[in-house]
């Protein structure tokens, strides 16, 4: 199993055993990011409509309950724009859209991570999905922003 481990992620200990800080920052940094996100990590599913988005700076994943938006580019002027390539988003009035972020203010926390409460969204009649992030939960935000769409009707 470790050698799948290493092989996936290009980490693995020197000739001396050691794994040098570089590559120990980038597991750290990484198990950080999905301390707050792994919701919309584990235990989730590619969307079968589609995995990713034309220009491929999202990935759709889906549970039972939610589907999930994983944005790899920093939402800029308080918002991001969604666009599946025109694919239907599966996303109804009444559902919550939040961003999983550490120490975010919101309706569910402990002392690390914190879903925020609902952000404002709006779809045109494009299928193209607008969220409104305000800036500073963004900024709370390194690497890749998640937004877990939790259904109303569920």
């Amino acid at each position: 199993m470790i050698n799948v481990f290493t092989s996936l992620l290009d980490v693995g200990p020197t000739a001396e055993g050691e794994i040098i800080a570089p590559m120990a920052d980038n597991l750290l940094a990484a198990g950080k990011w999905l301390k707050y996100a792994g919701e919309c990590v584990y235990a989730t599913d590619y969307w079968y409509q589609t995995s990713q988005d034309p220009t491929g700076s999202f990935r759709f994943l889906t549970t039972p309950k939610t589907f999930c938006i994983v944005a790899f580019n920093k939402p800029t002027n308080g918002s991001v724009v969604v666009n599946a390539g025109g694919v239907v988003l599966p996303i109804q009035q009444g559902d919550a859209i939040r961003l999983l972020g550490p120490n975010s203010p919101g309706v569910f926390s402990d002392d690390t991570t914190a879903r925020t409460s609902g952000l404002e969204w709006r779809m045109d009649e494009d299928g193209v999905l607008t969220i409104d992030v305000p800036e500073d939960q963004v900024d709370r935000v390194d690497y890749a922003w998640a937004f877990q769409v939790s259904y109303a009707l569920i």
